[in-house]
């Protein structure tokens, strides 16, 4: 199979009938040319923006838990429970993933701050502007940031578009998404 530069050029992520669907061409590694270099090349570069993408949704998926269990103590009025919703959780979801408490205390809380602490970078994630690791990255810097008003400045100013992103924010708006990956 000869792979391609412009094989590459139409990955895509969409999602359809709450499926996710990711095409992208597997380059031929047994192939040695420079071009064939190239195009292994571009596979691990669009893939490693299909990560971010993937992970926003992983994230709404554990907020959307995290926001139901909220519900439920918020619901009865009185706080009976021994552990927070987020700890309930994060235990939930470290058991279903086989990882120690701590990993998924730190997954539920980076979905928090996704979806209610940054949004808007957060959209930069699910757009494939940022990776997963720059993600994690901009919630270190904000992490220390309690005041309201400073923190929404901060999100709004990481979200002012430029050229490279105009495109991909038109995508990433979009509930039912296309993102092409250029």
């Amino acid at each position: 199979m000869n792979t391609t530069l412009a094989d590459q050029s139409g990955a895509t992520l969409t999602v359809e009938d709450g499926m996710l669907h990711i095409r992208m061409v597997i380059p031929d590694l047994a192939e040695g040319s420079d071009a064939a270099d190239a195009a292994l090349m571009m596979f691990a570069a669009r893939g490693d923006l299909f990560q971010g993408m993937v992970l926003w949704d992983q994230y709404e998926a554990i907020y959307r838990v995290y926001q139901r269990r909220l519900d439920q103590v918020c619901g009865n009025g009185a706080f009976t429970n021994l552990y927070d919703p987020l700890c309930q959780v994060a235990a939930s979801y470290a058991t279903v993933r086989g990882v120690r408490q701590y990993t998924g205390e730190k997954f539920v809380d980076e979905a928090v701050s996704c979806m209610e602490r940054v949004p808007a970078i957060g959209l930069l994630l699910r757009g494939g502007l940022l990776t997963p690791t720059q993600f994690r990255l901009a919630l270190d810097q904000v992490a220390a940031v309690i005041d309201a008003d400073v923190l929404a400045v901060i999100d709004v100013d990481d979200r002012r578009p430029t050229p490279h992103r105009r495109q991909s924010d038109r995508a990433a708006g979009d509930r039912d998404r296309r993102c092409c990956c250029r």
